[in-house]
């Protein structure tokens, strides 16, 4: 795992050197991880590999698991985006941050409006993506990562494929952005939904007098759960029910005594 980790000990050593210096990494180079030990998880990775840690910890740890699974972020573009004239710049550092393997991440980007209007905006992302990727290549990248991550690149085609015939790619690096081009409002909703049990943050990208109106569509009609402007797809809040302290909550231990 060359991605999360990486920002975390990073981050714990800037700022907590004393709480760094008392984490020990295990399992790396293919070593045997001591299970066994934990009493309690928190899991990045695929539904399947949340599944995997629960089977192998003992029965009380498993009940104490925060788990991150399979999610994708997307984006949805309209016209009146550019009153900002930051916005795709903002939305190419979403994108690509973490490589583009974190779970806010949008890999979808949904271009509402008709062609002459959407095509700027689609440009604009493609562009500004190019420009941001030396800016966002991590260290000691695994080439497995690389292979996994086009394995996921060819189920999000499949998808696509189901979702718009017609359907796009914007690349950069092995990062993977599918553009939906969607009409009318009418049909946001019903291409959104699609994605199933996938979605999760929204970033989007509008005028002032359509935002309000197309992120309660994304709320209220889709599976989404989280709005965002461009640049914040990283910067969730902590009481955010769905991927903020409510995924800990199995973490947290009640307390008895006075007070509590």
């Amino acid at each position: 795992e060359e991605t999360v980790l990486h920002h975390f000990l990073g981050m714990l050593r800037a700022s907590e050197p004393e709480l760094a210096s008392q984490i020990e990494v295990v399992g790396a180079g293919g070593s045997d991880v001591p299970f066994n030990r934990a009493d309690a998880a928190v899991v990045f990775g695929t539904d399947e590999t949340i599944a995997l840690v629960r089977d192998r910890l003992t029965s009380e740890a498993a009940s104490r698991v925060a788990g991150y699974g399979s999610r994708q972020g997307i984006a949805v573009v309209a016209p009146g985006a550019d009153i900002d004239p930051s916005w795709a710049r903002r939305l190419a550092g979403d994108v690509l941050a973490f490589r583009q393997a974190g779970c806010m991440s949008p890999s979808w980007l949904f271009v509402l409006g008709s062609p002459d209007a959407a095509q700027p905006l689609q440009d604009a992302v493609g562009r500004e993506l190019a420009m941001a990727r030396e800016r966002h290549v991590a260290p000691g990248v695994d080439p497995s990562a690389t292979q996994r991550r086009s394995s996921d690149a060819d189920v999000l085609g499949a998808i696509a494929a189901g979702l718009a015939p017609q359907s796009a790619a914007l690349h950069a690096g092995d990062a993977r952005l599918t553009i939906v081009r969607v009409e009318s409002e009418d049909d946001l909703a019903a291409q959104v939904s699609q994605l199933g049990s996938l979605q999760q943050t929204a970033v989007i990208a509008t005028s002032r007098e359509d935002r309000a109106r197309i992120a309660g569509i994304l709320l209220e009609e889709t599976g989404i759960t989280r709005i965002c402007l461009p640049g914040q797809a990283h910067e969730p809040d902590p009481l955010w029910p769905q991927d903020g302290i409510g995924r800990i909550a199995p973490l947290l231990g009640r307390t008895s005594g006075p007070g509590a």
